[in-house]
């Protein structure tokens, strides 16, 4: 449990770190939360305002935030313990709940994605395929123009196949967590221009 409980905590701080704020105030000097509309601190602001090679070095952090704790958790302690689910949540809650920043955080997609290519190497590979899956039908296919319902419905299309495709309890488990929090965010915690939407959403 212990060795668990420390990749929980430690990819909480480290999802806590808001890479989409951090870039582009170091390199731009500009705050995203406040030039956004959505005041929303995550990869598609920092591309929008910081520009390409801003954007793309957050994408790869947060990736890499997601990514790092699962895949040395995997490797180390194994994924047999129901307290993987947690370490594969943490990531997730670290972004859209950041204790550097008084709990405020981003919508927690790209970190999400991370997360679930940190079970890549251990042959698990579904949920990461779903999740691409969803997201790519959602955004070319059977397009749904506001960001908020796409995401939400991307997510909820995860979860229902993540419940089908996924044997191992601690990854289902996981991958239901990190839905649960990006679709919260997306339902309850959006600022800014979107919260019509999801006004709208609620009733």
């Amino acid at each position: 449990m212990s060795s668990y409980l420390g990749f929980v905590i430690g990819g909480y701080l480290l999802g806590s770190i808001l890479f989409a704020y951090v870039l582009p105030k170091l390199t731009r000097h500009i705050d995203i939360r406040e030039m956004s509309e959505d005041g929303n601190p995550g990869t598609y602001n920092a591309f929008r305002y910081g520009g390409a090679v801003c954007g793309t070095c957050v994408l790869l952090l947060e990736l890499l935030k997601g990514f790092l704790p699962v895949w040395l958790c995997e490797r180390t302690a194994g994924l047999q313990s129901l307290w993987f689910a947690a370490v594969m949540a943490a990531p997730v809650l670290g972004h859209a709940y950041s204790i550097y920043h008084r709990g405020r955080g981003g919508k927690a997609i790209a970190v999400s994605f991370g997360v679930l290519l940190g079970l890549v190497p251990a042959g698990i590979w579904q949920p990461l395929a779903m999740l691409v899956l969803f997201y790519l039908l959602f955004s070319l296919l059977l397009k749904i123009k506001s960001h908020v319902r796409r995401s939400i419905v991307t997510y909820l299309c995860f979860a229902a196949g993540t419940c089908l495709a996924v044997e191992e309890r601690p990854v289902l488990i996981g991958g239901l967590l990190i839905a649960e929090t990006v679709i919260y965010r997306h339902t309850f915690g959006c600022p800014g221009e979107e919260k019509n939407e999801c006004t709208d959403l609620i009733m």
